[in-house]
């Protein structure tokens, strides 16, 4: 294929300027249909040696594996669908077997009654689809290919890891692990660590623990211990306070890689010495943002991390990284690049390349032949001429601080004095990323321009930053978020009389409680399992991060102000949403209906377990009724 033209079909620069007339809406704007799916196209994997490919579709309810032959273009194609369920995960075992997890649709009778009941069961087969099996959960959980032999796999079960023979399922003890929790190998398959994080609401208790050993058969030592109780636990001033989360080992067995605010505001990684319980050395850092996702190579060396600036960075360190750095940047100039996988000899790649006008393709990668071809689009029927861009942004908050967000306004619009949406993120210890994202695209291709912003409290800005956030659930936050909209109609982008909130759990709750703090400002609100009851949230939770002197949760709760709220609301929820209660949300929509004439109530059972075309037709139609008129 001709790779430049290709490229610059379908990856925008995204500071291009925006002309045209300013039309309320595309002529053909992006259906429900084409963009509320899940993506069609995941789980792109190519084999240790290089000569095959795996890949999950789904068309709708229906899902297949497809695998295909990299070496002999006459091969058939084996495209292997699941008649009782969808694929959810797959993985080779070695060159000529894949184990995958699949949800199972099966039926069984409960007092003298046929019942529906989903489960996902893991199974193992050949290449070329035979030799099916399912792998019995006495055999244990996945934990890992045996690297050492790949005709074994390693699994956990009871505290114990067992090596696993692919073809008979014959198991012997490999090594014994307590405590229980996330084992993590050394390039030897060794476990090295062991993390247990538990989140266990009804004893109202937030805890996580890690633990480590420097070699096979050696003690356990306890790295940390983080517990929270109610009304208990870390205050504003001291939570980074000695901080650290386990990343990785080094060839010292006394020494390990961790993140931390060590020696500043910003996330870095550092060794850790587990004999002197201390950081004895900085490895990596950036002076603006907190960096994350951390890779080592076989001789535990850091090869690349990430950060988070106005756009997604990668930085590669290794002479092999270099180089791949130097491919990325030449035929991705203005995408977001990610290695899914690669071949034992590091000669092959699969590579995942997306932006916000780009919705996510997958590359074949091939260093030995200087190769790159296009294996396919994650939203294959998604016409990208439609997607518009994503600008990095800010304003100042009342109080002087710098909010960072990102502006995506409809193409044909000279984005002046349009429909606008608000849309803060959930979290609210969370944050919003450069990137596609299927919600903006739906709302700018029909014509509203869209503000997003990492108000304080978000991740990835620093400590101070987020420490910003503490006990400012109910005040500050939402002053962001509304100086935010003041900001876009300053700017001339927003239409003054057409602006709606839109948010998912705690930005649901930002989106209904702004209209409190400034009842005049925005039309309409749409939220989807958001918290309305601050108290009886907090009640569930740990309190001393949400919890004010200057605001009560009564005072702060869309429930209990709905007196005030006085725009016409669209509330979604999933009934087996577990954080914004349905009981709450049914109380507050019964509040509201008694005050505001439209309001529109839908309860999902599974909200966006499948796809968002329902809820994309019901925002549709809402937004078209308020703020088209």
């Amino acid at each position: 294929m001709n790779l430049t033209k290709n490229i610059s079909n379908y990856i925008l620069v995204c500071l291009t300027a925006l002309v045209g007339d300013n039309l309320l809406a595309q002529e053909f704007p992006i259906s429900a249909e084409e963009i509320g799916i899940v993506p069609e196209i995941s789980n792109v994997r190519i084999s240790p040696d290089g000569n095959k490919i795996l890949m999950l579709k789904r068309k709708g309810s229906d899902s297949s594996m497809e695998i295909r032959s990299l070496i002999d273009a006459t091969a058939p194609v084996n495209e292997l669908p699941h008649s009782d369920g969808f694929y959810t995960w797959a993985r080779w075992l070695n060159n000529d077997q894949i184990i995958f997890r699949a949800t199972v649709r099966r039926r069984f009778k409960k007092r003298n009654q046929k019942v529906k009941k989903t489960a996902d069961i893991l199974f193992k087969m050949n290449s070329d689809g035979t030799g099916v099996s399912n792998i019995k959960s006495n055999v244990g959980y996945f934990l890992d290919v045996y690297e050492e032999d790949r005709n074994y796999m390693l699994m956990t079960r009871a505290g114990k890891v067992h090596k696993v023979n692919i073809d008979t399922l014959e198991t012997e003890e490999y090594d014994s692990v307590r405590p229980d929790g996330r084992r993590i190998l050394d390039n030897n398959d060794v476990i090295r660590a062991v993390i247990v994080d538990d989140d266990n609401i009804e004893r109202r208790i937030v805890e996580g623990k890690a633990y480590y050993r420097k070699y096979k058969g050696s003690y356990w030592i306890k790295l940390y211990e983080h517990r929270q109780r109610l009304g208990l636990g870390y205050t504003k001033e001291d939570t980074f306070k000695g901080w650290f989360t386990y990343e990785g080992v080094t060839n010292n067995p006394s020494e390990i890689y961790v993140s931390s605010y060590h020696t500043g505001d910003k996330l870095g990684l550092y060794k850790y010495d587990v004999d002197r319980k201390e950081i004895v050395e900085k490895v990596a850092g950036h002076d603006e943002y907190n960096i994350y996702d951390f890779k080592f190579d076989d001789n535990n060396q850091l090869i690349s991390y990430r950060y988070n600036g106005d756009y997604p960075v990668l930085v590669l360190l290794d002479d092999l990284g270099r180089k791949l750095a130097r491919i990325f940047s030449k035929n991705f100039p203005s995408s977001v690049v990610r290695i899914q996988n690669e071949t034992e000899d590091k000669s092959k790649f699969i590579v995942f390349v997306s932006s916000p006008t780009e919705p996510g393709s997958f590359y074949l990668l091939d260093l030995n032949n200087n190769k790159l071809e296009l294996l396919a689009y994650n939203y294959q029927n998604l016409d990208v001429e439609k997607l518009s861009k994503m600008v990095p942004i800010s304003f100042q908050a009342r109080d002087g601080l710098t909010i960072p967000g990102f502006l995506s306004l409809p193409n044909n619009s000279d984005g002046k004095n349009l429909p606008t949406i608000i849309f803060p993120h959930d979290g609210p210890i969370s944050r919003t990323n450069w990137g596609f994202n299927t919600w903006t695209q739906f709302l700018t291709s029909r014509g509203f321009a869209v503000l997003q912003m990492n108000y304080r409290g978000s991740t990835g800005l620093g400590q101070e930053f987020q420490q910003k956030g503490f006990h400012e659930w109910g005040r500050k936050i939402l002053e962001d978020i509304n100086d935010g909209t003041h900001w876009m109609i300053d700017q001339g982008y927003a239409d003054p009389d057409r602006i709606c909130t839109l948010g998912h759990r705690y930005g649901g709750y930002a989106s209904l409680q702004v209209n409190v703090l400034e009842p005049e400002l925005y039309k309409c609100t749409i939220t989807n399992s958001a918290i309305v009851d601050l108290g009886r949230f907090m009640n569930r939770l740990t309190s001393n991060y949400i919890e004010s002197k200057e605001w009560s949760p009564r005072e702060s709760s869309p429930l209990h102000n709905a007196e005030n709220i006085k725009v016409p609301l669209l509330v979604f929820h999933g009934s087996r949403s577990e954080w914004a209660e349905k009981t709450s949300n049914k109380l507050f929509v019964n509040k509201m209906q008694k005050r505001v004439n439209d309001i529109t109530y839908i309860v999902y059972e599974d909200i966006f377990k499948n796809n968002n075309v329902e809820f994309f037709t019901e925002i549709d139609s809402f937004l078209a009724k308020h703020l088209r008129e």
